[in-house]
């Protein structure tokens, strides 16, 4: 008795062969997947960057413009300073408005401080750029400005007051107004972005999930931290690149993706860090729909080819007599595909267009006649050259094929010297219908004319003649 082979170990090697597959592919995915997450981060990271540029220009070109407008004045005393610098404030967009005199005092709109030691303002002027602005948070509790108010400034030329010269005009602002300027969503609220002055201080923190301190210092965090590289070698790489993107865990154990960018124009980071548990999700989403779609066109193929070769089975074991249904065939003409001596019928059918030769040679093939083809004109000649003469019994050529068209090759066909060049039938086949395209076939030495697309009825009953024996002359 005959036993079937168990399924189950054949069962076991194809779903394991699956699995190897998918954790390959997963595999290789991964750093794609990281690499399309930064991306998007660092997408939406130039955009906020561009936007605290834009700002910071905002607020420059306005002090520029109040200090134009001092230096037109003719300001004698401190109450007239005072006066000027109290007007320009209230139609400014900014919470405060000073000038730092050459002799260390502050001049605002409601108050004088006589010496720098009411003041750290020096301390940030100091940073200024080659530009000769500066932007940056003050987070001093002198009683001067409250701690975080961001604080912008640029050297000024012209104004003066009784003799002593004021080389910096300066603004404040609530820290808010630059926070309401940019925001990222890309990660439904799950990261922190920041504004890093040059030693890692925060001059701006939005907080979303992180849950950081934003008075504290981002480069003395990284240093209580696991990572592979050192503050130091972030700070050098993103200053030499641009932006650096690297992976660390925090003090208190979670794990973060971060990216450092430099703020052009200024000496500012712009930082972004993302939980890891957000890059997992995101990437193990995009890997499974990967995966889904990978295996939604495998099963699509698998489908398509099995419909192919069905396709195929069937074209195999079709029978002239679906052929004659399918196509219309009278039953006069299909069955006629034998000579007189009963040798099958041997067509030559010169046709450049693959899809056009392979059906019409189906279609005979398949009705009992014997096929071959040429594919230009000139093989068309070549074939029948080499053929035994009478071997071919009729030709289907084109009209127009390179190399050689249909009447140059059938006025060569002619010309040979064989018995079988000047009665073998040749039947010009195109498209075009018109008089003198006939009259251009008979001329050089065709039978006939086939109009495309070809009837097959019309093209079995001038098969007919040759079956019959009556000569193409």
């Amino acid at each position: 008795m005959n036993m079937r082979k168990p399924l189950f170990p054949a069962l076991i090697v194809s779903v394991s062969a699956i699995l190897i597959v998918i954790y390959i592919y997963f595999l290789l995915m991964n750093n794609a997947v990281s690499d399309r997450v930064y991306a998007s981060i660092g997408e939406l990271a130039r955009h906020d960057i561009q936007s605290i540029r834009n700002y910071l220009d905002l607020n420059w070109n306005e002090l520029e413009n109040i200090s134009e407008r001092m230096e037109l004045c003719d300001i004698a005393t401190t109450e007239e300073l005072q006066s000027r610098i109290e007007l320009e404030e209230r139609t400014s967009s900014f919470d405060g408005l000073y000038l730092l005199g050459s002799d260390g005092r502050l001049y605002g709109g409601d108050k004088i401080i006589s010496d720098a030691s009411g003041h750290k303002l020096d301390d940030i002027i100091r940073k200024k750029g080659n530009e000769g602005r500066f932007a940056a948070r003050y987070d001093f509790d002198d009683g001067f400005l409250n701690k975080g108010t961001l604080v912008y400034g640029i050297d000024v030329d012209g104004v003066s007051i009784g003799g002593v010269e004021c080389d910096t005009i300066v603004s404040t602002n609530n820290v808010a107004s630059i926070m309401r300027k940019y925001k990222l969503d890309s990660f439904e609220r799950e990261e922190s972005s920041a504004i890093l002055d040059s030693d890692g201080n925060y001059i701006v923190y939005v907080e979303n999930v992180l849950n950081a301190q934003y008075d504290d210092n981002f480069f003395v965090r990284l240093e209580n931290a696991d990572m592979k590289e050192s503050a130091e070698e972030i700070k050098s790489e993103a200053l030499e690149n641009g932006e650096y993107f690297f992976k660390y865990t925090d003090g208190g154990g979670k794990d973060k993706a971060a990216a450092l960018y430099t703020i052009p124009m200024t000496n500012w980071y712009f930082l972004v860090e993302v939980p890891k548990e957000t890059l997992t999700h995101y990437g193990t989403h995009f890997l499974v729909l990967n995966v889904v779609t990978f295996a939604a066109i495998t099963v699509v193929l698998v489908f398509l080819a099995q419909m192919f070769i069905n396709i195929k089975k069937q074209a195999v074991i079709v029978d002239s007599e679906y052929v004659k249904n399918i196509l219309g065939i009278d039953d006069d003409v299909s069955s006629i595909k034998n000579l007189g001596n009963g040798e099958t019928v041997n067509i030559l059918v010169a046709e450049d267009n693959d899809i056009n030769a392979e059906i019409i040679m189906d279609i005979l093939h398949e009705l009992g006649y014997k096929t071959m083809r040429a594919h230009d004109g000139r093989e068309a000649v070549e074939i029948f050259k080499k053929s035994a003469e009478d071997e071919i019994n009729a030709i289907i050529m084109d009209m127009h094929m390179p190399v050689l068209d249909g009447c140059e090759a059938s006025s060569e066909i002619r010309g040979l010297d064989r018995g079988d060049a000047h009665k073998v039938a040749i039947y010009a086949c195109t498209a075009n219908t018109f008089k003198e395209d006939r009259d251009k076939a008979i001329e050089s030495g065709m039978n006939d004319f086939l109009s495309k697309p070809i009837d097959v009825n019309v093209l079995l009953r001038k098969l007919e003649d040759i079956t019959k024996g009556v000569e193409a002359f």
